[in-house]
């Protein structure tokens, strides 16, 4: 086998980089993403409806805790899961 020339090396190590360099790592899940954003819409859908009720007030601020803290727990679910 031939020795390397420095121009060889150089060529083979820039290669090397770029090709590493423009592996894409996205920054966030696309399906996290719709998923959480599923549970903001249906949040927002059910805080809606409750507001909207004929309930008194304090049933109405228990369901609105109830549901934001479903929605809290399902989102912790989603951002803990594995893709």
């Amino acid at each position: 086998m031939l020795p390397l020339k420095d121009a060889d090396v150089t060529t083979a190590k820039n290669t090397g980089v770029g090709k590493i360099n423009n592996i894409n790592v996205p920054a966030a899940s696309a399906t996290k993403d719709d998923a959480n954003k599923a549970i903001d819409d249906a949040l927002a859908k059910k805080i809606d409806e409750i507001n909207k009720s004929n309930l008194t007030d304090e049933e109405k601020a228990k369901l609105t805790t109830d549901a934001n803290a479903d929605a809290n727990n399902a989102k912790a679910n989603i951002n803990k899961a594995n893709n």
